[in-house]
Order: C-alpha cells, then sequence, then structure tokens
C-alpha cells in the first residue's frame, strides 16, 4: 500500500505552524486541527509564550501567510478521537464543528448583534449573546455564547449574507495520514497553584501573561501596568519568577522566564524611572549575550534583583502587598518589603491532554508528565509515524519552540508519500510606471 502524503498536526503550538510552512515548502499538505472556534481561543495558541510586546500585526502576520500558501487547511472547533493504522497509513478520526458565524462572507454590519434580545454581562460591560472577540484589530470574529444565548434564531434571520447558522453541524471525519504530529499548547498555573502568591485572593496580583495579552494590539505602554484595584499607577512594583518558589512538580521554568522577568522590568523603568521595582529570585536563568546585557541594563536602572531561597506574600491595608524574603546565609523569612502591585512570571504545567492523548495515540509520559521523546531524535515519540512537539514535551521558550518546528523534518517526511501539493506560481510583474500613484498608510504600534 502506498503512504499517504498528509501530515495531521494536533494543536496550534508554535512548532506545530512552523512545522506546517515548512511541510508546506517541501511539497506536503497539512491539517490542523484547532480544538478553539478561533486562534488564541484556547489558552497560549501559536502565539505561545509573551515575553517581548508585540503588536499582532507582526506577531500574527506569519501564521496568516503559513494559511495563505494554501498547503494547510485548519479545522476549528475540532478535536482527535481515534487514531487506527500505522506510520504512513494512519486512519485519523477527528470531530469537527462549523463555527456559528462563517467570518469568510460575514459582512461585519452587526445586524445580527442589533438584533439580538439577550444582553449578557461580559469583561465589565454589557453586550449581547452574539458579540465581537477584536483579538486581531483588522479581523473581528463574531460567536454566540452557547451558555446564555436562547435560540430565539433572530440574529439568523437578521444576517443579510447569511453567514449565521444556529444550529452548525457536527460532523465526524476520517483522514488518511502518513504522520501524526501532537503540538498542544502549554498550560499555566492556575489560583490553585499560585494561591502561595496571592493571585485570584489579592486585588494587585496580577500575571506577565494577562498584562502582556492586554497589550497585543497596543503594545506595552503605561495603562499594561496601572493596579486592577483602583486604576492608578504603582509607585513601587514587584516581579517574582513563581517557578523558582513553587512546590516542587507544580510547574517548571522555561529559558523565557528570567529573560521575561528581567525585561518586563525594563520597560517599565523606560517609561517611569521613579518607579520602584524590585525582582524576586533564585538565579538568572538565561544564556547569550543579549540576554546578559538586559540584566546588567536592569540593575544599572536601578531595579533591585533580590535573590532568595523563599518568600511570602500578605496583604496590607488591603490594596498592597508585603513581602518577606530570606536571604541565602538566614534562610529565615528577616526581611521584606512592601509594594503597590505584584507581577507574577510564570511557568509551565505538565500537559493535561496527556492523559488522552496517550489513550488515543499510544504516547507515554515522562517522569514529570510531559510526553516522552525517544532518545537522539527530534521529536520521535515511541509509537512509529507519531511526533510531539513544542511545549508538549518539556517547558520551553520561544527560541526552543521555534527550533523544534524544523528539527523533525526529515524525520517526519520518511513517513510520507509522493508529494501532494505544489506551490501556486508567483504572478509575472507588470510594468506600473504610467498608473496613477496608490499611497498607503501603515501606522504600528
Amino acid at each position: 500500500m502506498p503512504k499517504a502524503s498528509t501530515v495531521v498536526i494536533y494543536g496550534t503550538n508554535l512548532s506545530g505552524y512552523r512545522i506546517a510552512y515548512a511541510l508546506g515548502k517541501m511539497g506536503y499538505k497539512t491539517i490542523m486541527l484547532n480544538r478553539g472556534a478561533y486562534v488564541d481561543e484556547v489558552r497560549n495558541q501559536v502565539l505561545s509564550q509573551l515575553p517581548f510586546d508585540l503588536c499582532w500585526a507582526c506577531a500574527y502576520a506569519p501564521q496568516r501567510l503559513f494559511v495563505g500558501m494554501g498547503a494547510m487547511q485548519v479545522y476549528y472547533n475540532s478535536e482527535l478521537i481515534e487514531l487506527k493504522g500505522k506510520a504512513g497509513n494512519f486512519t485519523v478520526k477527528i470531530r469537527k464543528r462549523d463555527a456559528f458565524v462563517n467570518n469568510y462572507i460575514c459582512a461585519e454590519c452587526e445586524e445580527c448583534i442589533n438584533a439580538c434580545p439577550v444582553e449578557v454581562e461580559r469583561d465589565g460591560e454589557k453586550q449581547k449573546a452574539v458579540y465581537v472577540v477584536p483579538k486581531m484589530f483588522w479581523e473581528n470574529i463574531f460567536l454566540i455564547d452557547e451558555k446564555n444565548c436562547t435560540k430565539c434564531g433572530e440574529c439568523e434571520k437578521a444576517c443579510p449574507t447569511k453567514a449565521l447558522k444556529m444550529d452548525p453541524p457536527i460532523e465526524e471525519i476520517e483522514i488518511e495520514a502518513g504522520a501524526l504530529v501532537l503540538a498542544p499548547e502549554f498550560d499555566e498555573p492556575g489560583k490553585e497553584e499560585l494561591a502561595i502568591f496571592g493571585w485570584g485572593k489579592m486585588p494587585n496580583v496580577v500575571k506577565s501573561s494577562d498584562i502582556a495579552r492586554a497589550a497585543l494590539a497596543t503594545n506595552f505602554t503605561e495603562d499594561s501596568f496601572k493596579r486592577p484595584s483602583d486604576g492608578k499607577l504603582p509607585q513601587s512594583i514587584a516581579i517574582i519568577v513563581t517557578p523558582h518558589f513553587n512546590e516542587k512538580g507544580i510547574e517548571y521554568e522555561n529559558c523565557n522566564a528570567s529573560a521575561q522577568a528581567v525585561y518586563r522590568a525594563n520597560k517599565i523603568k523606560e517609561m517611569h524611572p521613579d518607579i520602584e521595582v524590585a525582582l524576586f529570585c533564585r538565579e538568572y536563568k538565561c544564556y547569550g549575550k543579549g540576554h546578559c546585557r538586559m540584566y546588567e541594563r536592569a540593575k544599572n536602572s536601578g531595579v533591585r534583583i533580590i535573590r532568595t531561597e523563599k518568600l511570602a506574600l500578605s496583604a496590607v491595608d488591603g490594596e498592597r502587598n508585603k513581602i518577606s524574603f530570606s536571604t541565602f546565609s538566614t534562610k529565615e523569612l528577616t526581611d521584606e518589603t512592601t509594594v503597590d502591585m505584584t507581577i507574577l512570571i510564570t511557568g509551565q504545567r505538565p500537559p493535561t491532554s496527556m492523559k488522552r492523548l496517550s489513550e488515543i495515540c499510544g504516547v507515554e509520559a515522562e517522569e514529570h508528565g510531559f510526553c516522552k521523546i525517544m532518545p537522539f531524535t527530534c521529536a520521535k515519540t515511541e509509537v512509529e509515524g507519531i511526533f510531539a512537539v513544542g511545549e508538549f514535551t518539556s517547558p520551553k521558550g520561544n527560541p526552543e519552540t521555534i527550533w523544534e518546528g524544523y528539527g523533525p523534518l526529515r524525520e517526519i517526511v520518511s513517513c510520507l508519500g509522493e508529494k501532494n501539493f505544489t506551490k501556486p506560481q508567483t504572478p509575472a510583474l507588470k510594468d506600473v510606471s504610467h498608473e496613477q500613484p496608490k499611497t498607503g498608510v501603515f501606522i504600528c504600534s
């Protein structure tokens, strides 16, 4: 039996997209399974970690390029439910549901929102059961709140382009694939895991990833680090690298964490040199001349870098945070400082999807709960033809995640048959010297 040439990629981490793009350039089609209704509905999709604040015009453009090339097909609201066969001839069974709103034919007229009779409280403001997610400022995603929607059908009647369906079909389809790549998104620690740092309990304890997400369309501005309790600018900020102080096995540090902490401190100091910034870590785990210079710049700008074995947080006056910490000589919480706001630099948890994917695909977990990779290979699991990449296999930062998007290509191609994709020819250039000039203005934040 000839080998199949299509690759199925489960998940949307940065490695998965890189593999899809590279395989497309090599002449192979890929099918990506996105569990969300749009990119970034599931936490930490594609954009991966956010140590450096980029607006989505820069960060999201490569993803558009991958899809626009024509070699990759994305199924939204999809889930892997069964796997049969062997390397080169897998039958991948998936369940997918069409979106409520087809954003390809949606005119964004908002007639559906105007017609919806249901009002709900969402993100601190009143919205309808039909709402817009403006994650990408050039493309609005229209969604329906299934929990609060009454299925009255008024929005469907009001849609002039018939882009909206109240009951989109749910399908189960089988895909013939030569290889399967597991690339699910990484998990962050939640309220229970971060309870010792006051997250979810103290109003002015925030996660750095939440700050970065709030700044996606605007870049990092003064509004990005105002206190949640009163909207005021803090005069003192503590930055804590949580994997250094959390209980063993709860979260793991990647190479981005220390760099993210120092970067965040530098950005705050650049905007407001008078704000006091204290960075708490056990050690600075970064490599490269750029990271070293970033560390020195933080010290020279007045950032207090406090290396400590353990610390504890408590509330003061309801809104301020007191941080008690030890020194390496005493090991006791002998020192303390009080700040207006605390920013947590979190690590990565073992993937919650590991157990389910193990049952479906037969892959195994290593001792910490991440997917096990065969020794001396880039991404091979113990099941021939199944590969695992990105944060699914171990805690990783952006550089390592991108490297893994190229590393296993030869291993994957060895499981595939003949090439099944031809890149469209680039249109020939034409002489526009005699045409009226067209001017565009592109403003980047």
